[in-house]
């Protein structure tokens, strides 16, 4: 059985006790589209435009598969494969507008904790088959309200796979040898700041 890294379990855990001493506001994120999310947030100031994001998180990713069929130029969609990770974003915001708007730039690390694969109404547990980690380059766009404490944000965000997300050690044909996941999130983000920022 896998199991989540102790490490990125201790990180999630601990973030909030310390943002306390350092970090420029703590808090919670959450949302869906294409995939969903929901996690902590620490935000850690760099300069008056640019903050560092760190956001220990329950994502649900999800990839289309297709089939090559002779005759056709494109794929034919053949199913789909929803995947289950704990993530840890490193990102950077930068902040325009008096820091009322905002994009956000960087990589997602993923922990595998499940897959499953959909063929019309047939659901099948593909764990074995997929990479137990992955890496995303994540784009976003948002803005904040500021509206005394706490804040809040809404952000739009792009995910894309790096890997490939297929596991060479295995033969079975249910899944393809190559893909990766990809797709929009829109998140809803509470922020409490810490010493007296905003």
């Amino acid at each position: 059985m896998r199991t989540v890294p102790a490490g990125v379990l201790m990180l999630a855990l601990s973030m909030a006790g310390a943002a306390n001493a350092t970090a420029q506001a703590i808090g919670l994120k959450w949302g869906g589209k294409t995939g969903g999310i929901v996690g902590l947030v620490g935000e850690f100031r760099l300069t008056d435009e640019v903050n560092l994001l760190i956001q220990p998180t329950l994502t649900s990713r999800g990839s289309s598969l297709g089939v090559e069929v002779e005759g056709m130029e494109e794929p034919v969609d053949s199913g789909s494969v929803s995947l289950s990770y704990v993530t840890v974003p490193v990102l950077v915001k930068v902040f325009a507008g008096h820091r009322r708007t905002f994009v956000t730039s960087g990589l997602d690390f993923g922990f595998l904790t499940g897959a499953t694969l959909t063929e019309g109404s047939e659901e099948t547990d593909v764990k074995e088959r997929v990479e137990d980690f992955d890496v995303a380059v994540s784009f976003g766009f948002g803005g904040v309200v500021y509206a005394g404490k706490p804040n809040v944000s809404l952000e739009l965000r792009y995910s894309q796979s790096l890997l490939n997300l297929a596991n060479a050690s295995t033969t079975e044909d249910a899944l393809p040898v190559r893909f990766r996941s990809s797709g929009f999130q829109l998140l809803a983000g509470v922020f409490l700041p810490l010493g007296g920022g905003r």
